[in-house]
């Protein structure tokens, strides 16, 4: 199932036993990139522009894990903002490594070893972002 406007997207791709909710809006503002994966073993959720992570799975006994988790998501949150403001004045963004990573893949090639990224993986992440984009519906 996806939506799709000219500046904004939100689709959930069905792996089975796992979902992945993909949003991104270009008028948000802050800019909004996010992305929740939810399978059998929990759920992790975090935003591309302003990054943090939240991970929500069963830590020890059922009683305490709810109490648990929060403290720790708590704790995570709490130190993204530094972390975030650090990494902005550096001037690193959601983009950041991306020339690196492609260096590594063209060093591969030239290299004729295998690369980072298989062209099976890129093959199906362009074939999905299509899909996406075009409204059809991934599983």
């Amino acid at each position: 199932m996806a939506g799709v406007g000219h500046d904004e997207l939100r689709a959930i791709v069905d792996f089975g036993a796992t979902d992945a909710l993909i949003r991104y809006s270009s008028h948000a503002k802050p800019p909004a990139v996010s992305l929740v994966v939810r399978g059998e073993r929990g759920t992790i959720e975090t935003e591309l522009f302003n990054p943090y992570c939240r991970v929500d799975t069963k830590r020890g006994p059922a009683l305490v894990s709810p109490l648990v988790g929060s403290a720790v998501n708590g704790a995570r949150l709490i130190w993204s903002g530094p972390r975030n403001f650090v990494q902005k004045v550096m001037g690193h963004g959601p983009y950041h490594g991306m020339d690196s990573m492609l260096g590594r893949l063209y060093a591969a090639f030239a290299a004729g070893v295998a690369p980072p990224i298989t062209p099976t993986q890129i093959l199906r992440t362009s074939e999905l972002i299509a899909a996406l984009v075009a409204g059809v519906e991934v599983r």
